[in-house]
């Protein structure tokens, strides 16, 4: 939210349309409302070996600040 960080994988950010419908990346359209809904993960993917999966792509969106669980971001 604005630059503040409110989950990041391996927690789970689910994307859901205005009209409650799950969207997958893919179906997302410019100007379509979203919101956007997190959970915190398997214990067993909240670790620094799954985490590992995917700092290449979070380098690519410019994000390594590491894993942060989703239930210390959240105000």
């Amino acid at each position: 939210r604005g630059d503040k960080l409110l989950a990041v994988v391996p927690d789970l950010i689910c994307a859901v349309s205005d009209e409650g419908m799950p969207l997958s990346n893919a179906e997302i359209e410019v100007g379509q409302g979203i919101s956007y809904v997190g959970f915190k993960a398997d214990p067993m993917f909240r670790t620094p070996e799954a985490y590992a999966l995917f700092e290449k792509a979070l380098a690519v969106l410019e994000y390594d600040g590491g894993f942060a669980p989703i239930e210390d971001l959240i105000d």
